[in-house]
């Protein structure tokens, strides 16, 4: 029996239940851009970051020190700032190039991109970046291989995946007030959030307007939509699934360690403009555990049912919340109240499937059988042996 016990203390230590909910500091730079703020997106967000040269994409060393980057839309210096307008009073005499312009390797910034993917990198692309993201992963299409022909409009549709967990609503609608963003046939990927109809010169086409592209070891985002608002719903989903994607990994596999399989997965930040969060979480009928991992701060956790009947009202300390479900709804109601002043504190909540009993109860239950049928052949062959032993006695006594 000190056998079976010291295999289970050893899967209860190798589940995790001990580990704390901590989310690992992220290196993140933005590219330099032209029509992008995704700085003042990080800024509200308390996400510190370095503004890096489209130069230095060139070497993926360089990049490497990076978790995550970002490419906004218009990356590099704009050529009319670059340039020098040489006059005589009013007359005009000429044109050069400043000293410090420098004109960009393309084939060498695909190369490097490609490089910090596939070794673990996670990147973020906005509009006019997406092409590069096609060159280094071979993951995007466009029509007739032209991106640019998306025309300014409203557009609507159903969000996908877990950005609808994230608005806890189905239908959405983002403006574009210029024409000419890129418009994704096609992604290899069937991590699509928002896909809409929009209007093209060439008619009426299916859009891929925000995505997620895998790519080996590391992940990228897209959108073809970005805006100055740091509150935009898709804007925030992106930067925040972006900058906790190694936090949620980690999570999903302490999920995995209660040998149970992730259906829903959401994650966002605390704002000082929203102190409550609403979302409404997709899952199967049956038995499910909802798993809560905060950064930090004091939270209050309500659980309700689709008719909105309370199931649970939980407070906690900035740590892993497990909470067991038997409902036979398709949907649930979840409401994340922030107790503390803290902002900028990184949240997820994960969807586990099936029943919760312990820690690899499967590779448990499997191992604790082998080592019960290998004792007992032991017991059995010691016992053989004593038998023949005893035998042998016998045989020498009667001599």
């Amino acid at each position: 029996m000190k056998y079976i016990a010291a295999v289970f203390f050893l899967f209860f230590l190798c589940s995790g239940l001990y580990a704390q909910s901590v989310f690992n500091p992220v290196k993140v730079a933005v590219v330099e851009a032209r029509f992008d703020s995704v700085e003042e997106t990080l800024k509200k967000y308390k996400i510190p970051f370095t503004i890096i040269p489209e130069r230095m994409l060139e070497n993926a060393e360089d990049l490497y020190q990076f978790d995550l980057i970002f490419f906004p839309c218009g990356i590099g210096i704009s050529p009319e700032t670059s340039i020098n307008i040489l006059s005589r009073g009013t007359k005009f005499e000429g044109v050069t190039l400043k000293e410090e312009y420098y004109k960009t390797d393309d084939e060498k910034v695909t190369k490097s991109v490609r490089s910090f993917l596939a070794e673990g990198g996670i990147a973020v692309f906005n509009d006019y970046s997406i092409p590069l993201l096609a060159r280094a992963t071979k993951r995007i299409k466009f029509y007739n291989d032209f991106p640019n022909i998306g025309l300014s409009g409203y557009y609507t549709s159903s969000a996908g995946g877990d950005f609808e967990n994230f608005l806890g609503r189905r239908q959405y609608g983002i403006n574009f007030p210029h024409s000419g963003w890129v418009v994704v046939s096609r992604s290899y990927s069937n991590d699509n959030y928002f896909s809409a109809e929009v209007n093209t010169p060439v008619g009426i086409k299916s859009a891929v307007i925000s995505g997620k592209v895998p790519f080996d070891k590391g992940t990228a985002y897209y959108s073809a939509f970005h805006e100055s608002n740091p509150m935009n719903e898709l804007q925030r989903f992106l930067t925040v699934r972006a900058y906790s994607t190694n936090y949620v990994k980690k999570n999903l596999r302490y999920v995995g360690g209660w040998d149970m399989e992730a259906y829903s997965v959401l994650n966002d930040i605390s704002l000082l403009e929203d102190f409550a969060r609403t979302y409404k979480i997709n899952k199967n009928p049956g038995n499910s555990t909802l798993f809560f991992f905060f950064s930090g701060g004091e939270w209050l956790v309500e659980v309700y049912s689709k008719d909105m009947n309370l199931l649970y009202s939980v407070e906690n300390q900035g740590d892993i919340l497990k909470l067991d479900l038997d409902s036979p709804d398709e949907e649930i109601i979840v409401k994340t109240v922030r107790l503390s002043e803290e902002s900028g504190l990184v949240y997820s909540l994960i969807v586990g499937e099936g029943l919760r009993l312990f820690p690899y109860y499967k590779r448990a239950t499997v191992w604790t059988v082998l080592i019960v049928l290998v004792l007992s052949y032991l017991f059995f062959m010691k016992k053989r042996r004593s038998q023949k032993s005893s035998s042998k006695m016998d045989d020498h006594n009667y001599l």
